[in-house]
């Protein structure tokens, strides 16, 4: 990229971020000046990604540019995830009910401890394990009808281990399992698990 451009995404990634963590007010002049710079439809993907955040943040304030756009990107998300949310129920209760010892992570994780369902865009729900439960969680996985997408190998795991295929989908569900102990000791297991 030349540095023209350069300068230009970070601009737009500056603003798109003041509009997202700014106190209203402040995050709706940042949003003006975005699209008044940059059509809705040439924003960039970290752009497109802020939507329904920048939505929420803006909402209680009226009329904004393209808040039908933002508002209807904040929608699909809150469905997509909320849909992404009862697919799992099932799998989550079963886990339970065989005293698996698991936690959710990551994104879902955050938007629930936050109350904020939908404003992340989520590809999946990432589960953690610790490693005496892997195959007892595999099978409750597969139980429910998920199955292996692909072959890949967790970065904190070598080729040789046998952690694999962790990545299982149903539908559009999609579900990433992290094995935890392999190569970190117990005791960060125990701090994530409290």
């Amino acid at each position: 990229m030349n540095n023209g451009r350069d300068l230009a995404m970070r601009d737009e990634d500056a603003l798109a971020l003041t509009s997202v963590l700014a106190p209203p007010l402040v995050a709706l002049r940042s949003w003006n000046e975005l699209s008044g710079k940059i059509p809705f439809d040439e924003i960039n993907q970290n752009t497109q990604r802020l939507a329904p955040l920048i939505y929420c943040n803006l909402r209680t304030l009226g009329a904004f540019p393209e808040r039908a756009r933002l508002r209807g990107a904040y929608k699909y998300t809150w469905s997509k995830t909320v849909r992404l949310i009862h697919s799992l129920q099932p799998l989550l209760s079963d886990l339970d009910a065989q005293k698996i010892d698991y936690r959710v992570i990551k994104g879902l994780a955050i938007q629930l401890m936050l109350g904020g369902v939908g404003t992340r865009i989520m590809g999946d729900v990432d589960l953690l394990v610790g490693e005496d439960s892997i195959q007892q969680t595999l099978e409750v996985v597969v139980r429910h009808g998920f199955r292996q997408d692909e072959r890949v190998a967790c970065s904190g795991h070598t080729v040789s281990d046998h952690y694999l295929d962790l990545n299982f989908s149903r539908g559009e569900t999609h579900l990433d399992i992290h094995v935890a102990e392999h190569n970190h000791p117990a005791k960060l297991l125990t701090q994530i698990m409290d």
